[in-house]
């Protein structure tokens, strides 16, 4: 049977090659992918597989933040508009599985109510970063280092290393993508 990625290679060609045509069948097909990303997160969490939950969190993200496109590019960046602009049904349910099938124990409204939006300053920034970080459990951002487990502290799930894997940490663009993500999460609750 060929792989997803067989296929999103041939459609590609045939997207290139007829045009407009095949976009609306192009947008279906994304909905059946994306469907069937969700049915794998809600499978994963129920079977408490809080590691493949998280990483088919980063790539439910990733696709949703890169639309249609992401079809046709390698996911090997998010820009901070596409985080400040994360479509809100799609955030809040990814947020109210993680939510319930651990009980309230992981979510990004967990981490959203641990997260003090301060001033648009990088220390500020920095400051609740260290805290935020101290308080869920990450020690350092590297997958290894994550505790797939309901006992990591509250908050310590979903991971963020779709904006780890996007970013260039040197450059500070991390920790604005942190924020603004933060930030995306309180402005979707309280629509």
């Amino acid at each position: 049977m060929p792989s997803l990625k067989s296929i999103r290679t041939i459609l590609a060609i045939f997207l290139i090659l007829t045009g407009i045509k095949l976009a609306y069948d192009w947008r279906e097909i994304s909905l059946l992918e994306n469907k069937n990303s969700y049915e794998t997160l809600e499978s994963a969490l129920i079977s408490q597989d809080w590691e493949e939950a998280d990483r088919q969190t980063s790539h439910i993200i990733l696709h949703e933040a890169k639309g249609k496109k992401s079809m046709l590019t390698p996911l090997t960046n998010i820009s901070l508009l596409e985080v400040e602009n994360f479509p809100c049904d799609e955030l809040l349910k990814i947020d109210e599985l993680w939510l319930r099938y651990s009980n309230s124990h992981f979510g990004f409204s967990i981490q959203k109510t641990i997260w003090d939006v301060p001033e648009e300053n990088d220390r500020a920034l920095i400051e609740n970063k260290t805290r935020f970080d101290r308080e869920v459990g990450w020690s350092s951002q590297k997958a290894s280092t994550f505790n797939f487990s309901l006992s990591a502290p509250k908050g310590h799930l979903p991971s963020y290393q779709w904006i780890i894997k996007t970013s260039v940490k040197i450059d500070g663009l991390y920790l604005y993508k942190f924020n603004a993500f933060l930030k995306r999460i309180k402005q979707c609750s309280s629509m």
